[in-house]
């Protein structure tokens, strides 16, 4: 058990249940998770093996336009989001264009993950892509081999299905109380919880 979590008897018997580890499940952070990259988080995961698991942060806009970081302009302007803390300067995009983008990879259903970018740019400079259509990213959230399910055991993370959340809708980081609070009640309280309990 993690020593730094508050109210631990308190949540021990509010049992929060997690889903399995797999590519297309959300991670949500704990309310007291200390690692100012992942607090309040909502992050999908894109890929789950022995190896480890890579995700992206849904919810932590930038300051960016897609405008600011490739040479072409379009019509349209497509924000940019913190994805994580891996390979901070590399720009990454998941969208629902599915094979139509060559080199696509699905994480699930109709949501897909990277691809050829200077055919998406065409597509997007030819009035073919809306903002409904892509999320981009600078970075990515990734962890080694066995380092998740440690975190998970250190209960810093809660692990769901996407429920009712559209992994491609503008979210920002008040998102996750409402993120947390659609799986119940229980999780409405979890969501309540102060970052910094000593400050209440």
């Amino acid at each position: 058990m993690n020593d730094h979590l508050p109210y631990n008897d308190f949540f021990e018997k509010l049992s929060f249940e997690n889903e399995e580890l797999d590519k297309g499940r959300i991670l949500l952070s704990e309310p007291w998770l200390p690692d100012p990259n992942f607090s309040r988080s909502v992050i999908l995961l894109t890929g789950q093996s022995e190896d480890g698991c890579v995700g992206f942060t849904l919810n932590k806009p930038s300051e960016l336009m897609l405008s600011d970081v490739v040479e072409y302009s379009f019509g349209e302007q497509f924000p940019i989001y913190h994805g994580g803390p891996v390979e901070g300067d590399s720009l990454f995009f998941l969208h629902s264009l599915g094979q139509e983008l060559k080199g696509a990879v699905q994480v699930f259903d109709k949501l897909y993950w990277g691809g050829d970018f200077d055919q998406l740019q065409f597509m997007m400079k030819n009035g073919l892509v809306a903002q409904s259509d892509v999320k981009f990213f600078m970075g990515y959230a990734g962890w080694a081999g066995g380092q998740l399910e440690y975190e998970l055991e250190e209960r810093s993370w809660l692990v769901k299905k996407l429920n009712r959340l559209n992994p491609l809708s503008p979210l920002n980081r008040e998102s996750w109380v409402d993120v947390l609070g659609s799986y119940g009640k229980k999780y409405e309280l979890l969501a309540s919880f102060p970052e910094n309990p000593s400050l209440n």
